[in-house]
């Protein structure tokens, strides 16, 4: 069983009743379950609403998310990332969208300039090496927010021809607003959520993203340096 604002999610049972076999990941919003799901039979992400002990299937909401699904919700308010199948010459990318508990379709939340919807880590493109930091969906205090950033390429003998810069967007529905007066970052490294915050990890090293060197309290208005490297 799985608890989380007091809500429980009793999971093997229920679900290989209804032939789930596997599952990808599992997110609340303080009231119900969003449980996503792979299956060899379906190209795209399975999503199940899962409200006590009542499973809806919901995932003719979630398209193009053939390369996974994660999803972030707060009072029957979701933001999901549907993200297509990484190939040879084609990276793995993401399409954001905003649903609400029970609605027969989510809206598509158009990304805003400077967030790259590239999948985190760096590739090799062209001749060019591309790397993009992490970027999701947060809430706190209330609010629904963007962090990310945009990717950095650069040639093989360095030259940059495009600098990563993070940032932090408002969103409100589906759309973004640029937050001011955040300190300046390459890469976003980690996100998690804690009791008095996000603690946002970031890096601004030049060829990985993950390598992260301050990290940050951010509450909705001002991000707070809890440590540096």
């Amino acid at each position: 069983a799985f608890l989380k604002s007091g809500v429980q999610l009793r999971m093997t049972k229920d679900a290989r009743a209804r032939g789930i076999v596997s599952i990808s990941s599992l997110a609340s919003d303080g009231q119900s379950w969003l449980v996503t799901t792979r299956d060899a039979n379906r190209s795209d992400s399975g999503a199940w609403l899962v409200s006590g002990s009542q499973w809806l299937d919901v995932s003719g909401a979630f398209r193009n998310s053939e390369g996974g699904l994660d999803v972030s919700g707060q009072d029957g308010v979701w933001y999901a990332r549907a993200w297509t199948r990484g190939r040879v010459g084609s990276p793995k990318t993401q399409t954001l969208s905003r649903w609400m508990s029970g609605a027969q379709n989510a809206e598509t939340v158009n990304l805003p300039s400077g967030f790259s919807n590239l999948a985190p880590g760096c590739l090799n493109e062209g001749g060019a090496t591309v790397c993009t930091g992490i970027g999701a969906p947060v809430f706190v205090n209330g609010a629904w927010y963007l962090i990310g950033g945009s990717a950095e390429s650069r040639t093989s003998d360095n030259r940059v021809l495009q600098a990563a810069k993070g940032n932090i967007w408002r969103l409100d529905g589906t759309n973004a607003s640029t937050l001011s007066h955040l300190p300046e970052f390459k890469f976003v490294s980690g996100i998690w959520q804690s009791d008095s915050g996000i603690l946002v990890a970031t890096s601004h090293a030049v060829t990985n993203p993950y390598a992260a060197d301050a990290y940050w309290l951010f509450d909705g208005s001002t991000m707070k340096n809890v440590g540096s490297q």
